[in-house]
C-alpha cells in the first residue's frame, strides 16, 4: 500500500476548521451544561432557606421563649450542619444571642426570618433568625466537573481531527495532487494519456473526483484537437487575409515582417509580398497617431504588441518610402508562443475618403448651427429626427422635446395641418414644396416662415426622409402690412382735401335749401318727418367728411400738454348712462405717476371714445366688462382698453384698421372709426395695436410718447 505523507495544505486547513468548530461547540456546550448545573445547586439552597419556616422556626421560637440555651444551641447547630451553610444566628432587639458558625465577608445568600411565639393566644415577637449560605463549595464542584468535560472533549477532537486529516489527504488531497501535476505538464501540440486516479475500480458510482479527472481528460483532447484544427485551417486563414479589403501583415519580437496579404501589398505600392516578407516594417512605413491636427511620432506599436496589449489608432497617418501616404486606422493585436508574446498581427485600412466625408460633415454641421435658418428633418412617417438651432430659437421647441414626436405637434392650428398635409402629399410623390406657413411657437406667439421641402431617398429610390428648409418672414410681413396700411392712410389723406370740397359744398347748400323749404313751407307731420330726416342725414353725411379729413390730420389745432387720466374721466362721463342701458361695468386702472403727453385733446379723445363704443358694441346684448389700464415703460405711456365681448374673427384681424372696412351692418357703421384712430395716433408719433381671441374679447394697446420736459404750471385739464 502507498504511504502519502500527511502534510496537503488543504488538509491542514480542513483540519484546523474541524478542530475549531469543535472546540467551541465543546466549550458552549460544556458552559450551558455549568449553567444548569449552577442554577440547580442555587435552586437547592433556596429551597432549604425556604423549608426553615416549617422545621426549625417553630421549635426556636419555643425554646427561645423559655431561653433554652442549649436547645437553641443545639437547633442553630443543625441548621449549619449543611454544607452550604455557613452561619446562622438568633438575634433579640438587634443583639445576637445565640450563634453557630463563621460569618464571613462574602455572603452569597441571606435569609432573614422573624421568630414568633403564640402566647395565650396572642403573637408575641420575639427576635429574628438569620442564615448565611455560601457557594465556594458549588463553584470547586462545578470547576472540577468543567475540568473533566473539557479534557475529554480535547482528547475526542485530537483523535477525531487525527483521523480526518488522514482520511482527506487519503480520500481527496493525494487525488488533487495527481490532478494538479496532470494539468502542469499538459500542452495543447501534443497528445497526452487520459488521467486516471489510484481509486479501486470496483465502486459502485463515479464520484466528484472521477468527473474532475474525466474533465480534464476531455478539455486536453479538445485542445489537441483545436491545436490541430488550428494548424489545418492556417492555409485557408491566408486566403481570407488576401481577400479581405484591409492590409494586413504579421511581424516577430523584432519588428521583421513574416506575412503580408494581397491588400498590404497594395496599399504600400510595392509588387509582391517579397517586397515585405523579411524587413522591419518600420522601414517600410511610419505610423503617426494624430491628434486635433498635432503629430505624435511614436505610436509605440511595436512596444504595446510586445507587452502583450492590443494597439489600436483609430486616426493616423502612414507615410510610405514612396509617396507622401495616407491616412489609416491601425489596429495589432499580440501573438504567443509558449506562453510568451513572440510578435504581433498588424491591420491598417485606407480612411482617407472618411476622413474626408467626416470633415464635410463637421463643416456642414457647423453651418446649420450657426445659421438663422430653420431645418428639420423627419423620417416618412412625418416624425422629428433632427431639428438645428434655428429651429429652436424659431419655435422654442429642442431637440431632445420633439424627437420622436410627429410635426404637428409644433400647433393645432388647422392652417398649419394643411399646409404640411400638402407639403407631405407633394413630397412623397418625389417633388419638391414651397409654400408659406403660419403657427403659433412655444411662447404663443404667431409666426410666419416661408418652407421649401424635399425628400431624401436611400439607394433603392425609395424616400427615407424628409427635410424642410424654414425663414422667419413674421417681421418682414409685419412691416410690409404696416406699409400697406400707410399707404393706403396717405392715399385717402391726399384725397380728404378733394373729397370735402366736393361733397362738402353742395351738402351745405342742399341742408341750407332743405331747412329754408321747412321754415317758409307749411307741411304734414308725415312730410315735416321726412324733410327733418333729410337734412339730420345731410349733417351725418358732413360728420363721414369731416372725419375723413381728420384721417390725415388735416386739422389746425393747436397741440398742447394732455392728461390722458383727464381725458379718459370726461369720456367715461358721458358714457355713463350708455354703460348702464348696456349692462356693462366699467373699471379704470392708473398708474398714479403718469406722465404727460403733448397732443391734441380733442382728437385722443375721439380715439378712446370710438374704441370704447367699439367695446360696447362687442359686448351686445349681454354687456360685460369694459376695463381701461394705462402705464409707462420709459418713453411711452400704455393705454390698454379691453373688452369682454364677442372678440374678432383671425381672417380679417388684418384688416380691421382699414379706411371704410367694418364688421357691422351697412346701415350702421362707415368703417372709419379705428381707421380715424389709427391716423390720429400715428400722428402723434405713436403706435395702436389689437390682440383678440375670437369669443373671449379683444384688446386695443395705444402707445404714445411722453413729454421727456416737466410739466408746465398752466397745462389745460
Amino acid at each position: 500500500m502507498t504511504m502519502y505523507p500527511l502534510n496537503s495544505p488543504v488538509a491542514k486547513k480542513l483540519v484546523w476548521w474541524f478542530i475549531a468548530i469543535s472546540t467551541i461547540v465543546a466549550l458552549f456546550s460544556t458552559g450551558l451544561q455549568l449553567y444548569l448545573d449552577y442554577r440547580s445547586e442555587v435552586g437547592s439552597i433556596e429551597s432549604y432557606l425556604s423549608s426553615l419556616d416549617e422545621t426549625y422556626l417553630p421549635s426556636i421560637a419555643e425554646n427561645t421563649w423559655i431561653m433554652d440555651d442549649n436547645q437553641v444551641n443545639t437547633l442553630l447547630k443543625g441548621i449549619t450542619n449543611r454544607d452550604d451553610i455557613i452561619y446562622a444566628a438568633v438575634s433579640i432587639d438587634d443583639a445576637v444571642q445565640w450563634s453557630s458558625g463563621h460569618k464571613t465577608d462574602v455572603d452569597r445568600f441571606k435569609a432573614q426570618l422573624p421568630i414568633q411565639y403564640l402566647n395565650r393566644n396572642r403573637l408575641e415577637h420575639i427576635g429574628t433568625l438569620t442564615v448565611v449560605a455560601n457557594l465556594e463549595k458549588v463553584y470547586q464542584q462545578l470547576t472540577r466537573r468543567a475540568l473533566i468535560v473539557l479534557f475529554s472533549n480535547a482528547v475526542k477532537t485530537f483523535i477525531v481531527a487525527a483521523l480526518a486529516l488522514a482520511a482527506v489527504q487519503y480520500l481527496i488531497t493525494r487525488h488533487l495532487q495527481a490532478m494538479s501535476a496532470h494539468v502542469s505538464r499538459m500542452t495543447v501540440d501534443k497528445q497526452h494519456p487520459p488521467l486516471r486516479l489510484d481509486r479501486k475500480e470496483d465502486r459502485r458510482q463515479p464520484d466528484e473526483l472521477d468527473a474532475v479527472a474525466h474533465a480534464l481528460s476531455s478539455m486536453q483532447e479538445r485542445g489537441y484537437s483545436a491545436y490541430r484544427e488550428v494548424l489545418g485551417g492556417e492555409q485557408q486563414l491566408r486566403l481570407f487575409l488576401n481577400s479581405t479589403e484591409e492590409g494586413v501583415f504579421g511581424i516577430d519580437s523584432d519588428g521583421i515582417v513574416l506575412f503580408a496579404n494581397t491588400k498590404c501589398v497594395q496599399l504600400l505600392q510595392l509588387t509582391a509580398e517579397e517586397d515585405i516578407v523579411g524587413k522591419k516594417y518600420s522601414d517600410l512605413f511610419h505610423c503617426r497617431g494624430l491628434k486635433k491636427q498635432a503629430q505624435i511620432e511614436d505610436t509605440g506599436l511595436l512596444d504595446t504588441v510586445m507587452e502583450g496589449r492590443t494597439f489600436f489608432c483609430k486616426d493616423s497617418h502612414i507615410s510610405c518610402s514612396s509617396d507622401n501616404g495616407f491616412y489609416a486606422e491601425v489596429r495589432a493585436y499580440p501573438t504567443f508562443s509558449e506562453r510568451r508574446c513572440s510578435g504581433g498581427v498588424v491591420f491598417f485600412c485606407d480612411t482617407s475618403g472618411q476622413r474626408e466625408l467626416r470633415h464635410q460633415m463637421e463643416l456642414l454641421k457647423e453651418a446649420l448651427d450657426n445659421s438663422p435658418i430653420s431645418v428639420v428633418i423627419t423620417d416618412k412617417d412625418l416624425n422629428f429626427v433632427y431639428v438645428n438651432p434655428g429651429f429652436e430659437t424659431l419655435t422654442g421647441y429642442s431637440l431632445d422635446e420633439i424627437t420622436g414626436k410627429k410635426i404637428d405637434y409644433l400647433s393645432d392650428d388647422g392652417t398649419l395641418k394643411q399646409a404640411y398635409q400638402a407639403a407631405t402629399k407633394q413630397t412623397l410623390r418625389g417633388s419638391a414644396w414651397q409654400g408659406r406657413v403660419r403657427f403659433r411657437n412655444k411662447a404663443g406667439e404667431n409666426r410666419v416662415v416661408d418652407v421649401a421641402t424635399s425628400p431624401i431617398s436611400n439607394e433603392l429610390g425609395q424616400i427615407t426622409n424628409l427635410v424642410a428648409v424654414s425663414r422667419d418672414v413674421t417681421y418682414e410681413e409685419e412691416l410690409i402690412s404696416h406699409l400697406v396700411t400707410t399707404q393706403k392712410q396717405n392715399a385717402l389723406g391726399r384725397l380728404s382735401s378733394s373729397i370735402a370740397h366736393e361733397f362738402g359744398n353742395p351738402l351745405l347748400g342742399i341742408r341750407a335749401l332743405l331747412k329754408d323749404f321747412r321754415d317758409r313751407s307749411v307741411l304734414s307731420s308725415e312730410d315735416n318727418t321726412l324733410l327733418n330726416i333729410a337734412i339730420s342725414e345731410c349733417g351725418r353725411m358732413q360728420d363721414l367728411i369731416g372725419d375723413i379729413q381728420n384721417l390725415y390730420g388735416a386739422q389746425n389745432t393747436a397741440r398742447t400738454f394732455c392728461d390722458i387720466k383727464d381725458i379718459i374721466s370726461k369720456v367715461l362721463f358721458f358714457q355713463q348712462k350708455t354703460f348702464l342701458d348696456n349692462n356693462i361695468v366699467p373699471t379704470v386702472i392708473h398708474n398714479n405717476e403718469l406722465p404727460v403727453i403733448l397732443g391734441k385733446e380733442d382728437q385722443l379723445a375721439q380715439v378712446i371714445l370710438n374704441l370704447i363704443l367699439n367695446g360696447i358694441e362687442a359686448m351686445k346684448p349681454k354687456g360685460g366688462a369694459l376695463i381701461i389700464s394705462s402705464d409707462c415703460d420709459g418713453d411711452f405711456l400704455n393705454l390698454d382698453i379691453t373688452d369682454t365681448g364677442s372678440g374678432i374673427n383671425g381672417s380679417v384681424m388684418d384688416r380691421i384698421f382699414e379706411p371704410f372696412f367694418t364688421t357691422k351692418p351697412e346701415v350702421e357703421g362707415t368703417g372709419l372709426g379705428l381707421s380715424v384712430s389709427y391716423g390720429i395716433i400715428a400722428a402723434h408719433g405713436g403706435t395702436i395695436t389689437c390682440q383678440s381671441t375670437e369669443g373671449s374679447g379683444s384688446t386695443f394697446t395705444i402707445h404714445l410718447p411722453v413729454y421727456k420736459s416737466s410739466k408746465p404750471e398752466g397745462l389745460r385739464a
